[in-house]
This record gives structure tokens, sequence and C-alpha cells, in this order.
């Protein structure tokens, strides 16, 4: 039996527009296009800045007492300028943390350059505490990333007590030295009690003063 068969071929191209128009690029939805260096360069842009350290970590704080600043230094680790715009501080609890110290906002930041952040802690409340230190900056074209670094700290109570609260020396003899009372001072706490200033005055001062 003889026969013959014809292949049939329909022409089904589709015009592809490039992601990133007038210029090469490649779609990461469809995974179509060229490579174009600056384009990988602007989409990985979180991985040119870098934040040393990368969290904050407070020690246990007197409630209502400021603890001593830790910094953060921003790096710009790309080939272009990094333009900082804002440092917000966020979190659960946002107003536990304040900001000591600030080159960053508004600055912009050379390849290599760096800019440094300070952060206090001041609990307000007893226990874990949570906030974040929010950057939001433009690389590469890239507007609007966001970048941030957590912030933990631990409110805790400073408690102390005196025994006995008041000193009787009785009768005393004109221009002559008593026997010495002690007063003693207890830290009860889970911080280190911190002492500014120990302050005398009689009571007929203290009457007089009040």
């Amino acid at each position: 039996m003889d026969g013959t068969c014809a292949a049939l071929a329909a022409n089904t191209s589709n015009p592809y527009q490039p992601a990133f128009e007038a210029a090469i690029g490649w779609d990461f939805a469809s995974g179509i296009g060229t490579v174009n260096a600056s384009n990988l360069v602007a989409y990985f842009a979180p991985f040119v800045v870098s934040f040393s350290p990368v969290s904050l970590a407070f020690p246990p704080q007197a409630l209502n007492t400021g603890s001593a600043t830790l910094s953060v230094t921003v790096t710009d680790n790309s080939a272009a300028n990094l333009n900082l715009s804002t440092v917000t501080i966020g979190g659960t609890n946002a107003s536990d943390f304040a900001k000591s110290g600030d080159t960053c906002t508004g600055a912009t930041i050379t390849p290599n350059g760096t800019c440094t952040l300070g952060v206090i802690s001041t609990p307000m409340s007893t226990g874990p505490l949570f906030g974040t230190l929010t950057i939001t900056d433009n690389i590469n074209g890239v507007t609007g990333s966001v970048r941030t670094v957590v912030l933990t700290s631990t409110g805790i109570n400073a408690t102390a007590s005196v025994s006995p609260t008041s000193l009787s020396f009785g009768s005393q003899v004109i221009n002559t030295t008593s026997v010495a009372k002690k007063v003693t001072l207890t830290s009860s706490g889970t911080t280190n009690l911190s002492i500014s200033s120990i302050d005398y005055r009689s009571e007929r001062e203290r009457l007089r003063r009040n």
C-alpha cells in the first residue's frame, strides 16, 4: 500500500517584551531574556549593604534608667552610592529604645563607605523587650529598600533598703563625740545599684529646708 503524509508547521511565536523595557534584561517571573549585570545587581540589592552587628542585645537594665550606647555600622559594599533616607525605631516595645547617635539619616555613602547608628535602651516595664531599627535606602535604582536590625532588652527592678531607717543618739554633752552608729544599705534587686551621693542632714535642718 502506497501512501503519503505531509508535515504541517504553524508559527506560534509570541512577541516578548523584556521586563526592563528599553534595555536588555531578564524577566524573573518567566525566566525569559538575557542577563544584564546591572539589573541583577539591582535585583539582589539586599546583599550589597551590610550591618555590623546584625542585631543589638542590651544587658538587663533597671527600669527608667538609660543603658550604655550600642552601635551599628552600615557599610556600602556595592560599586554605587548608597542613599539612606530614613532611620526609624519600631516594633512591639519601640518606646523603650531610642537613637543616641545617627550619621546615616539622609546620608549618601560612597562605595566601601560607612555610617553609624547608636541606640540606647530605657526599659519602662519588666521582662523581655523587642524593637527594630529600620533603614530605608536607595541603591542601584532600587528605591524604598527596607532593612532592619533587631533590638532586644530586658527590664528589671532595682530596689534598695536601709536598716535601721533612723538613728537616735540620745542626750549628748556639747562638744563631745558620740559612739558611732551604722546604717546598712542593701540592694535586693536583680541589677547593680549605683549610688550617686550621700547627703547628711540633721532632723532640724531637714524640717527647716522642707
